[in-house]
């Protein structure tokens, strides 16, 4: 069935929000890499190397094919990657909404919303699998909704991204509920088809990227591969995530639910987590027009309200029921930060009910003060609080600054993921981290990880208790005699009941077994030396992310440093504390 005349001109406006949009997140784009996962993303694409399970292969390719852009630096490039995507996402979005019988004007509206949302403006301007998460979430929605319209043919575009959404990330299984309620209320009008060919298309859509990644295994292990997969099996066991403990696992353990029975209050602390992240991303006003859009489609067309419902419901607190029991994590800042970046998928459900709300509220008032609207959505977060992430290098220049108060031979214990995939960039992309021992405590006990330690160290000494490495701390100082020991700050606490004699060391601690002279004071003013006065403050980082682990980390350090001053210290004490003030 051709285009008419009108659908023609949504697709040039699809097509203008799209390259609008990614004009704006490529040129306010982080230069390095995030928080959380970040690291690994840029890692994986610039070595065309192995994520953690899933894999990710979809996103690796892609990844690969933007670090080897002519122009631009190559982590900054895969960083593009995600823009593009999103970007995509929001195009496609507006069509869907059009699609499903909204006005031009309440459809710009929804989709500026999403698009300079906090989350997902954030989420568009650093290497993370979220954005092609969401393309191929909306992607499948708008070719089912056109597959409802009569054109039989979008079915195999609809099955393609479910099957590439499905081998991308485990998180798309949360909208197949809403799809399949779309596809069996849509299509009971229409002429029966055969979903053998649909079927097979989804299919080869979620296997071809791990085909391509067991081709390309076979050209050579990469430099990042840390579940070191190699066959055909495992990379069944990387799509199936055994290795975590099955698709339904974010974290290693036991049980889809956690290590014991439903944790009803901790289940409440992630609802209200996701609720003031929807109050402040999403914001009152949308949220507003979200529960107006829902109040009209109740009286108007409850199949679409029932889709996006469903979108909302599964993907929200599913997700929630089973995360909230799995991250038992005593840094509740932190596992806050990790579980953020999943509230993107029901997000978009939230903004297409606002959509829905927008238009019975224009329907009330002047077209004027709808565009009126349309330009206040847009001018207040690209003015008031815009997204720039262009100077936004805090991570890369945390782990720089590890380098530098290490020596090249020395070990260092690394603690929250961010620090570890960091690191492992300087290690394996950029080759700085020169002999540097890089000491996961959380893997001493995973075989791989053994391994290539020992094949990147050869000389290195590995004390085991049973068939794990030791957290004895003395014997690795003891049988690795020309190595120092260094610990990120953020184990401090832990590190002064094991060895009560350490102390700070530039940003990290150094573990001594035996008390060793220094001069406090000297040490202070070399680490403030180290680390400009807006290293970190209050204002640097974003609350919804990981590197929240960060300020706590520095806070340590600041306080660590002042309680080790004395009298005649007081000139130095007085710039720690300004540091602490401007936390």
């Amino acid at each position: 069935m051709p285009k008419n005349s009108a659908e023609k001109k949504d697709d040039l406006i699809s097509f203008a929000i799209a390259a609008i949009l990614f004009s704006v997140y490529w040129i306010l784009r982080c230069r390095t890499f995030g928080p959380g996962d970040s690291p690994q993303h840029v890692l994986s694409a610039v070595t065309w190397g192995v994520s953690v399970a899933p894999g990710y292969p979809l996103y690796v390719i892609l990844g690969k094919l933007m670090s080897v852009l002519p122009f631009g630096t190559t982590a900054a490039n895969v960083n593009g990657l995600s823009g593009l995507l999103h970007a995509a996402a929001a195009g496609i979005f507006y069509l869907l909404l059009k699609k499903q019988g909204q006005g031009t004007l309440p459809a710009l509206v929804a989709t500026a919303l999403m698009a300079f949302s906090r989350l997902f403006w954030y989420y568009s301007e650093i290497a993370e699998v979220r954005a092609l998460n969401d393309f191929l979430a909306v992607t499948a929605a708008l070719a089912l909704v056109v597959y409802s319209h009569q054109r039989t043919s979008a079915i195999i575009f609809a099955a393609a991204a479910i099957g590439l959404g499905l081998g991308h990330h485990p998180t798309f299984v949360l909208i197949l509920p809403a799809l399949a309620y779309l596809l069996w209320t849509k299509k009971s009008d229409l002429k029966r088809a055969s979903p053998l060919l649909p079927a097979a298309v989804a299919v080869a859509a979620c296997a071809a990227p791990y085909l391509i990644l067991w081709i390309r295994l076979h050209n050579g292990a990469p430099a990042w591969n840390p579940a070191e997969t190699k066959t055909a099996h495992d990379v069944w066991a990387l799509f199936t995530r055994q290795s975590v403990g099955g698709p339904l696992r974010m974290v290693v353990g036991s049980g889809v639910f956690g290590f014991g029975s439903f944790d009803g209050p901790r289940f409440l602390q992630h609802l209200l987590w996701f609720i003031s992240a929807c109050w402040t991303d999403i914001n009152p006003a949308g949220l507003v027009l979200a529960a107006i859009g829902a109040f009209a489609l109740w009286t108007n067309e409850r199949r679409t309200l029932f889709f996006w419902a469903l979108w909302i419901f599964v993907s929200a607190f599913v997700f929630i029921a089973i995360s909230s029991q799995q991250l038992i994590l005593c840094d509740a800042d932190y596992v806050r930060g990790m579980v953020a970046r999943f509230y993107l998928l029901p997000y978009i459900g939230i903004f297409a009910l606002a959509g829905f709300g927008a238009g019975r509220v224009l329907e009330k008032i002047r077209p004027v003060f709808g565009w009126a609207l349309l330009l206040g959505v847009i001018a207040i977060p690209v003015f008031a609080r815009p997204m720039d992430l262009r100077h936004h290098n805090i991570l890369m220049d945390y782990c720089r600054l590890i380098v530098k108060s290490s020596g090249p031979k020395d070990m260092i214990i690394l603690a929250p993921d961010d620090t570890i995939l960091g690191m492992s960039y300087l290690e394996l992309a950029e080759g700085s981290t020169e002999d540097r021992v890089l000491l996961v405590p959380s893997l001493f006990a995973y075989p791989p990880y053994i391994r290539r330690l020992h094949a990147r160290h050869p000389d290195l000494a590995l004390p085991f208790e049973k068939r794990a490495l030791s957290v004895d701390w003395s014997q690795w100082l003891k049988m690795n005699p020309g190595r120092r020991l260094f610990s990120e700050a953020v184990n401090r606490d832990t590190l002064l009941e094991r060895a009560p004699n350490s102390i700070p060391h530039g940003v990290l601690a150094e573990v001594l077994v035996k008390p060793r002279k220094s001069d406090p004071g000297a040490d202070a003013n070399e680490f403030l030396a180290m680390t400009p006065d807006d290293f970190i403050t209050r204002w640097g980082i974003e609350d919804f992310t990981q590197e929240v682990y960060l300020t706590r980390t520095y806070r340590m350090l600041l306080e660590w440093y002042g309680s080790r001053l004395g009298p005649h210290d007081e000139a130095v004490g007085l710039r720690l504390k300004a540091r602490l003030e401007a936390l």
